[in-house]
């Protein structure tokens, strides 16, 4: 059923980890293993633990890549248990095999060296005499470099002193983004990186150097691998010339006539950004405003000042502030529209963002883990909405060569609320869940919330509200040695202004809070001012809790969870403020529909 490390003299512990499970397999150095020609073997899942503690290290080279080779049959299922003492013939056969560009590299030594020598050479002479070794050693690193793709997985190998050599199995390759710089742009590489749920594939699944005119080839390689590994999603349920409401013209092509070099079956929708950003502008602005003025009259109330001086120098002040990030904000707006593009095929999305450096990514429609649509607080207002998808797959870490990026292509951004809809019901279809029958005889009507929900909700913002009330009062009394005075006054008749406040917003939220579900996926809406809709399929739901926090402890309410492979969904997929027996009976309707999918 699984591999089981133990280790320890005085306390031990023991791991477990299914086959099934394993996203990851490789084999790495440090310097002292080095010396004494030993290696460490690593598996890797979807968690953390499993990349501190699911490795046997101090294997010799032969043995470890004779296990590399038993483990890797092991998890593809192909050998199926593992026998006692097995023996495996090891092949280093790969599919196809390639090397970074040597030229790119040397540039890339060159324009670095050349660079950080003028900032030393201003700091500290000596430093640069360093520069000859610190281009060799990069090098030797390059030499070191070797890309393959094999039968089960992509394989890397890197770093000369501190050699790791890792597969990333198909199987469990979420998506493969192109990445260049500024500087990749001057001398003509790619980089690519294949992503998995793992911590390690963020920081080292890449493909450094890599020809720009070989880079699009080889990610499509790489992904119908990754196709073949998987299950290909089918067309059959894809209308012939159905006609999608647009503000431009989008049809669905026939299928049948779709050419293997023209899989598109969709061309964009138009995105607003400027309009998103203006309208954000203005009326984030006028809460900021508002916001100061409330501040101006706490600040100048507790330090003694002018209430009317405070407010005019922090008014001063924001209009300085406000005229900055306008212009920011509209000249990130006109980036983003000329920078930004994206298109639907018949197998993934693909999203693109182009300016100074390059951001390429296609998300496999069979990696997507839950579909989510968020309207802004702005967004509200001016009838705009994104559609995010996330596949579980981690960012690679800010480190040496690496750039953090943010999941901005992973989302469909400012699209009007009409063609969000549509995007969405066409990414439902290509995930092959239907969305049919959601909002006939909802799940919400059948097991409604608590109407304790907006009382409970408004008594943790009491606590924390007349916590913050207690210590204004203690300071005013500690710096003007009066126990009550108009100020306090006016300071308790906020807290309670603002505490009805509250508790109007949740009985809103009460009354606009959505979840549903059909045979194929969980819907859950929430929000006021704007709102967040979680789409989940069904096949994606790795497991459904039912939680309490010490204050459904006092009101006697209960949440239901559901958790996939996504950080995401475990903060937004959840129903929280059920009675008990309506958190029993919706945790086990959401768990049979699941057993009923497999």
């Amino acid at each position: 059923d699984g591999l089981v490390i133990g280790k320890g003299v005085i306390s031990t512990w023991r791991i477990t980890v299914p086959n099934h499970k394993v996203q990851d397999v490789y084999l790495d150095q440090d310097l002292l293993d080095r010396v004494f020609g030993l290696y460490d073997l690593h598996l890797s899942t979807a968690t953390g633990v499993s990349s501190r503690e699911a490795h046997i290290d101090g294997v010799s080279r032969e043995s470890a890549k004779e296990m590399r080779a038993l483990l890797l049959d092991w998890v593809s299922g192909e050998q199926g248990v593992m026998a006692q003492n097995q023996k495996v013939q090891v092949s280093e056969e790969a599919l196809k095999t390639f090397r970074p560009e040597r030229s790119a590299l040397l540039l890339r030594v060159a324009f670095s060296t050349f660079f950080t020598s003028l900032v030393f050479a201003v700091i500290f002479f000596p430093l640069v005499l360093l520069f000859p070794f610190i281009a060799i050693f990069m090098y030797l690193d390059y030499s070191a470099m070797r890309y393959e793709l094999r039968r089960n997985g992509v394989f890397i190998r890197t770093s000369f002193f501190f050699p790791k050599e890792s597969i990333y199995l198909y199987r469990n390759i979420q998506d493969v983004q192109s990445l260049q710089t500024m500087l990749d742009r001057i001398i003509g590489v790619h980089t690519l990186t294949v992503k998995t749920m793992t911590d390690v594939s963020a920081a080292n699944a890449n493909l450094m150097f890599i020809r720009s005119s070989d880079a699009p080839a080889i990610r499509e390689e790489i992904l119908s691998m990754v196709r073949k590994a998987g299950e290909a999603p089918s067309q059959a349920n894809i209308q012939v010339g159905t006609p999608i409401p647009s503000s431009g013209a989008m049809r669905i092509s026939a299928p049948s006539k779709i050419a293997p070099q023209m899989d598109l079956i969709a061309m964009p929708f138009q995105n607003h950004f400027m309009k998103s950003a203006i309208y954000g502008l203005l009326i984030n602005g006028a809460f900021v405003v508002l916001g100061c003025f409330f501040i101006s009259l706490l600040t100048g109330a507790v330090f003694g000042m002018s209430g009317i001086s405070s407010l005019l120098i922090l008014l001063f002040m924001l209009v300085l502030l406000g005229l900055g990030v306008a212009l920011l904000a509209c000249i990130r707006a006109y980036i983003a529209q000329i920078s930004y593009y994206y298109e639907i095929s018949k197998d993934y999305v693909k999203t693109r963002i182009k300016f100074i450096s390059v951001s390429e990514r296609q998300i496999p429609f069979s990696k997507v883990q839950d579909m989510e649509k968020l309207v802004s607080f702005s967004d509200s207002f001016c009838g705009l909405a994104d559609i995010k998808l996330e596949t579980g797959s981690k960012e690679y870490a800010a480190k040496a060569g690496a750039v953090s990026m943010s999941t901005e292509n992973e989302s469909v951004r400012s699209l009007a609320n009409s063609d969000a809809n549509a995007l969405k019901e066409i990414l439902a279809r290509q995930m092959l869940v239907s969305l049919k029958g959601l909002g006939v005889d909802s799940l919400v009507s059948r097991i409604p919330l608590s109407k304790k929900k907006p009382l409970k909700k408004t008594t943790g913002w009491a606590i924390c509200l007349f916590a913050l009330l207690f210590i204004l009062i203690a300071v005013r009394i500690l710096f003007s040695f009066s126990a009550l005075d108009l100020v306090i006054l006016s300071e308790i008749a906020i807290s309670i202004l603002a505490l009805g406040a509250k508790y109007l917003y949740e009985l809103e939220y009460y009354k606009r809070y959505h979840y549903d579900m059909n045979n194929d996926v969980l819907v859950i809406k929430k929000g006021v001012f704007g709102y967040r809709e979680i789409t989940v399929p069904l096949t994606k739901i790795q497991d459904v809790f039912v939680d309490r926090d010490i204050l459904d402890l006092v009101f006697d309410l209960y949440d239901v969870y559901i958790s996939t492979a996504t950080s995401r969904s475990i903060m937004n997929a959840h129903i929280d403020g059920l009675e008990e027996k309506g958190a029993e009976e919706t945790a086990l309707l959401i768990a049979r529909k699941i057993s009923e999918k497999k």
